[in-house]
């Protein structure tokens, strides 16, 4: 068992002293992986804190991914180690492909709609024109976490991308489907980064709750002379971050590694 709280000898508030000793505990295999928590009550006693210090904590490790909170179950852990941030280092659209290659794509299902502002407005079309709807996420190679949750939006003559993704192996490229099925190259990507709460049909998918703190990244495929393709991914933040440099052409190499 974790040493009660008197043994806590840390200068950090008492809610991450407390984070700290249930993540070691979790790590010796005190609480099984699968397994759920002890109840407040028992761990308030345990560790002489407060059960909002404790809901605190237990936050904590809900957000390494290490824990999850059913409503009306308990507290369930998910794994023995926190997951770790996955970064995507995009600087440029080799950078893009890459990022595809090292994720799996997960089909959902497929629609059509006739879209309106201000989907209309992202993908340079008018009201009411057909387009299909791809509904996927994306998790790592190995593991089937979610990543993101994304909708890609692509036209009539593409809808073949649909099949490619639901009888794929999960390695389907979006950037060469929208390409290969649409006729023409991609000569330009426009990414859009901004902040969300959580949308719950996200929410659902990516198991956090609704309304919480999320990262939506628009981009749209663009050919010569029209958009060919748009996707809207949802992140949640304790997941996924991007990283992107910009240097002068003469500059010399990248002291930042």
């Amino acid at each position: 068992m974790p040493p009660p709280s008197s043994r806590l000898v840390s200068s950090a508030p008492r809610y991450q002293q407390v984070a700290e000793e249930l993540q070691n505990a979790i790590a010796r295999g005190d609480h099984p992986v699968g397994g759920l928590l002890p109840p407040e009550p028992q761990l308030c006693s345990q560790f002489g804190v407060s059960r909002h210090t404790l809901r605190d904590a237990v936050r904590i490790l809900c957000d390494m991914g290490m824990l999850h909170r059913q409503q009306g179950v308990g507290t369930r852990i998910k794994r023995a180690q926190p997951q770790q941030r996955f970064v995507a280092t995009l600087d440029s659209l080799g950078d893009l492909m890459q990022y595809t290659q090292e994720t799996r794509l997960n089909f959902l299902g497929s629609r059509w709609l006739e879209v309106k502002p201000p989907l209309s407005e992202w993908l340079g079309c008018a009201p009411g024109e057909r387009w299909l709807e791809l509904d996927t996420y994306r998790a790592p190679l190995e593991e089937d976490t979610p990543l993101a949750h994304m909708k890609v939006y692509v036209r009539p003559e593409c809808e073949g991308i649909a099949k490619d993704i639901r009888d794929g192996d999960g390695r389907a490229w979006i950037y060469g489907l929208i390409e290969q099925h649409g006729g023409e190259p991609i000569l330009q990507v426009r990414q859009t980064v901004s902040a969300v709460a959580m949308p719950k049909e996200s929410a659902r998918v990516l198991h956090v709750k609704g309304g919480s703190p999320g990262l939506q990244v628009r981009r749209q495929y663009a050919g010569a002379d029209r958009v060919l393709s748009i996707s809207v991914n949802v992140y949640p933040l304790n997941l996924f971050e991007f990283m992107t440099t910009w240097r002068l052409r003469e500059a010399s190499p990248d002291p930042l590694g």
